[in-house]
């Protein structure tokens, strides 16, 4: 069955309906569970989005490592990295008022 044919409509509501309920209720939940910890624990909060973030590029590269991935790759990823930097750089320079 494909998701827009009329015919299976009901069989595809019965699976997206649950779904989207309960991606509703865990953002909703994820984001007051984060919202606690940054009220109660701000900079372990902190600390561990900073850990999630570095673990996940560390992984990413080695993946990138064990693949098929050529060195060109590699370099493109890295430049659009610090091309990322530099702009959340110049957006906060924007954003911050003196």
């Amino acid at each position: 069955s494909t998701l827009f044919d009329l015919y299976y409509f009901n069989d595809n509501l019965k699976v997206l309906i649950p779904f989207f309920m309960g991606f509703s209720i865990g953002l909703f939940l994820t984001t007051k569970l984060v919202d606690y910890l940054f009220l109660r624990y701000k900079s372990k909060t902190y600390g561990l989005i900073l850990g999630f973030s570095i673990a996940t590029i560390i992984l990413m590269f080695i993946k990138c490592f064990n693949s098929f991935y050529t060195e060109k790759y590699l370099i493109i990823a890295t430049m659009f990295f610090v091309l990322g930097i530099l702009i959340t750089k110049k957006t906060n320079r924007l954003l911050t008022v003196d």
